[in-house]
């Protein structure tokens, strides 16, 4: 079985004390709503495969509080059992993923990351290929200037990593891109983020 690292392409930071602007406050904010509803995806209700293809390594994540801000790193793998290859939509390596929350009501997007507006050649995951990642979570508290931000104070709870753009095929030609993923095959196993 082939292992690959997910090379490390770049990380989002942002200033809370308004010295100076970073990625995060030169993103129109059209563009911000663009990659919000990209990783979206569809929030069904389905449970994803039994044991999931997208399986965090571990199943409990803590939030560190600086300031403003939360930040946690979230190791998960992939591992490609859907019987071919798997395409990833990005721009320069930033993807469509988010974590969803589990509230009373179902399953609710809880965060995503600010993405670019562009797309390269898509991330290709092989058949049988296990693909390692690293989640990087950065985000503001509600009423801060910071985006992404979370949209409770204390957003303790449990958690899964879903896949927005991921294709089971890849039209270069597209809108359409392809047919994507069954949700059971892009969504996590659950986990708890606490927050101190």
């Amino acid at each position: 079985r082939a292992v690959r690292r997910r090379p490390r392409v770049f990380r989002w930071t942002a200033a809370t004390d308004g010295s100076s602007a970073t990625a995060v406050d030169c993103i129109p904010p059209h563009l911000l709503v663009l990659g919000a509803l990209l990783a979206a995806g569809c929030l069904a209700a389905t449970e994803p495969a039994d044991p999931p293809l997208l399986q965090t390594d571990s199943l409990v994540v803590e939030l560190v509080r600086e300031g403003d801000l939360l930040s946690t790193s979230i190791p998960y793998t992939f591992t490609n059992r859907t019987g071919g290859p798997v395409y990833l939509l990005n721009c320069r390596g930033g993807f469509g993923v988010h974590l969803e929350r589990e509230d009373v009501g179902g399953w609710r997007l809880a965060w995503s990351p600010v993405l670019l507006a562009c797309l390269s050649p898509p991330i290709v995951i092989d058949e049988a290929e296990v693909w390692v990642d690293t989640l990087d979570v950065v985000a503001g508290l509600p009423g801060s200037n910071v985006r992404p931000r979370f949209d409770i104070a204390d957003p303790a709870g449990t958690y899964r990593i879903v896949w927005g753009a991921a294709y089971s095929s890849y039209r270069p030609d597209g809108p359409p891109w392809g047919r994507q993923l069954r949700w059971a095959e892009r969504v996590s196993n659950t986990f708890q983020l606490l927050s101190n």
